[in-house]
């Protein structure tokens, strides 16, 4: 979807939903925004029968360990979802500084999402054995592997 002049919300998702004969989406915030769940946890909170989110989560916070372990008592909060398309953003995974993570979601029943980049190049590569190498064991993950453009 080309960029509007205003905000696409939940009543425009809501109307093309409808148009389209869609019953339930999961909400991802956009990664722009940093770990804001705000506004799709407020669509959720107010159309829980339409709405589930996959929210983002900032696993070097001072209180990471806690907001994790409370995760789910956010309204329609579904998971975790974490973008490491860009090697300044895969650093922390590339680095094994949020490896804690992988055994934390398992413990806590979180699903986790991951978008990764489909290019192959050495710039790229290392997020992609850094997954590999994680203590991922029962999940559920998800990787997502999108082309750029």
């Amino acid at each position: 979807m080309p960029h509007q002049p205003v905000p696409y919300g939940k009543d425009d998702l809501l109307r093309d939903m409808d148009a389209a004969g869609v019953d339930r989406a999961i909400l991802v915030p956009p990664s722009w925004e940093g770990e804001r769940n705000d506004l799709v946890i407020e669509a959720a909170r107010l159309h829980p029968d339409r709405f589930g989110v996959m929210g983002r989560f900032d696993p070097e916070a001072s209180a990471a360990a806690n907001q994790l372990a409370r995760w789910k008592e956010q309204p329609e909060m579904l998971g975790l979802r974490f973008t490491f398309r860009r090697p300044q953003l895969a650093a922390p995974l590339v680095e094994g500084r949020i490896d804690w993570v992988w055994a934390a979601a398992e413990k806590h029943s979180l699903p986790v999402m991951v978008m990764v980049s489909q290019k192959s190049d050495s710039a790229h590569r290392p997020h992609r054995r850094a997954l590999s190498r994680t203590q991922v064991r029962d999940g559920p993950y998800d990787v997502d592997e999108r082309p750029e453009g």
